[in-house]
């Protein structure tokens, strides 16, 4: 019989180790930070930073964007 997994449970199980992580860096002067590179303004590509902000900021962590224009060579990235 096949088994249903769903994903629920693991992103929380996730959150729980992050967030304990996330406070020992703090705790010892660390500030984790998780950085967002996009390139151009597509409305789509917002609203997924918008939403990596918000989970990033539940958990603890800061958040650096980077924002490149969307004709950015390749070399801007690296």
């Amino acid at each position: 019989m096949a088994t249903l997994l769903k994903g629920k449970p693991v992103v929380d199980h996730m959150a729980v180790d992050l967030r304990s992580r996330i406070e020992a860096l703090k705790s010892r002067g660390v500030e984790p930070t998780l950085a967002l590179v996009r390139m151009g303004e597509r409305p789509d590509d917002l609203s997924y930073e918008r939403t990596a902000k918000k989970r990033a900021a539940s958990l603890g962590l800061a958040t650096k964007p980077y924002v490149l224009d969307d004709l950015a060579p390749q070399a801007a990235v690296q």
